[in-house]
């Protein structure tokens, strides 16, 4: 660009740079559990309407916490495929989501936006691999989840080996 003052293409790139928040830990959470909400209320759904059963549980001997204890340590091959099944739905309706919409209907209520670092929306990579690494995450006794309480960054384990960010959208 002949002519042109110094610095000038530099200025004009400066204008498209949008200053950006990352999303508090707590709003993270809300979101999540509204997504989670959603996702309960189908299983619950199925469960009302018989089509998927569920056998009789033996009769409670104990008080709540150790008849939940009993029934987790010696009936898990019943809770399996319900685990299974709520993971991949889970999976399956943030990776519609995000490819849909670039967001969970959690933080599409609570004007979150997840977006990669170069400030792009998702591509479909990000798209698939954050929820995988999320529920990895999950699965580190949720070590990876609560990374962005006490990350100077904000970002959850899942947003920095995804290379996204999680954001307030303006």
């Amino acid at each position: 660009m002949a002519g042109a003052a110094p610095g000038a293409g530099l200025r004009r790139a400066a204008r498209h740079v949008r200053e950006v928040t990352a999303a508090p830990f707590w709003r993270r959470v809300l979101a999540d559990l509204i997504d989670l909400s959603a996702l309960l209320a189908v299983m619950a759904l199925a469960f009302k309407l018989g089509i998927w059963g569920w056998p009789t549980l033996p009769e409670r001997l104990y008080d709540p916490l150790d008849y939940a204890v009993e029934i987790l340590i010696h009936h898990a091959a019943r809770f399996t495929p319900i685990v299974l099944l709520l993971s991949a739905l889970h999976l399956g309706a943030r990776l519609l989501s995000y490819l849909t919409w670039g967001r969970t209907l959690g933080q599409r209520l609570l004007g979150l936006r997840l977006i990669t670092r170069a400030g792009e929306p998702l591509a479909p990579a990000h798209a698939a691999l954050h929820p995988l690494m999320g529920l990895l995450g999950v699965a580190l006794l949720g070590v990876g989840y609560t990374w962005a309480a006490v990350d100077l960054e904000r970002q959850s384990l899942a947003e920095r080996l995804t290379r996204v960010c999680l954001i307030v959208d303006p």
